[in-house]
């Protein structure tokens, strides 16, 4: 059964440190779950777009975001499609699922786009961190399209999905990596 779509930007306070968490829709019935964490510190020294693993969730990163949010970075990320709290491409919530690679992608590119380019500082430096198997590689091409001036992107534990993702890409796109 398919879940209904709401309004591309619903935001709504909870408790996880003072994050805004929200809803948008990329695609009609597709419903992705966000949060940002702004920081309070009077120097402002970045944005951090923090890319979860698959199979994590928002909630999984809610201390790292602390710790950022506490150095003065705000904080933007997301439950990929199929994860965490966002729409699941099956009955069973149990089973993380994604049609095709690119979905992924569409999902970023909304959440950027949406979310993100309206309330990042312009005037302090973008880091992505990206975990596991956020979709890094795929990602990255998005992020410059998509306007986001990247200083620096860390990993953790990258190369244990990598494999499977440049077999979900074209040789065009994953060219770079040679």
């Amino acid at each position: 059964m398919p879940e209904m779509a709401v309004p591309p930007a619903v935001n709504e306070t909870n408790d996880m440190n003072n994050a805004t968490i929200g809803y948008l829709s990329p695609t009609q019935g597709i419903r992705i779950r966000w949060g940002v964490w702004k920081t309070h510190s009077q120097v402002q020294r970045g944005t951090v777009l923090l890319l979860a693993g698959r199979g994590e969730y928002l909630e999984k990163y809610h201390e790292t975001a602390t710790d950022l949010i506490k150095r003065g970075f705000d904080v933007y990320s997301f439950d990929w499609r199929g994860q965490g709290l966002s729409s699941r491409m099956l009955p069973n919530r149990q089973k993380g699922f994604v049609r095709t690679y690119d979905d992924y992608l569409v999902d970023l590119d909304a959440f950027i786009q949406t979310i993100m380019l309206p309330s990042a500082s312009t005037d302090t430096p973008c880091f992505n961190l990206f975990i596991s198997c956020s979709p890094p590689v795929g990602s990255l091409p998005v992020l410059c399209e998509g306007g986001v001036q990247v200083t620096r992107t860390p990993t953790y534990k990258p190369v244990s999905c990598l494999n499977r993702i440049v077999n979900h890409r074209s040789r065009n796109e994953t060219r770079f990596l040679k």
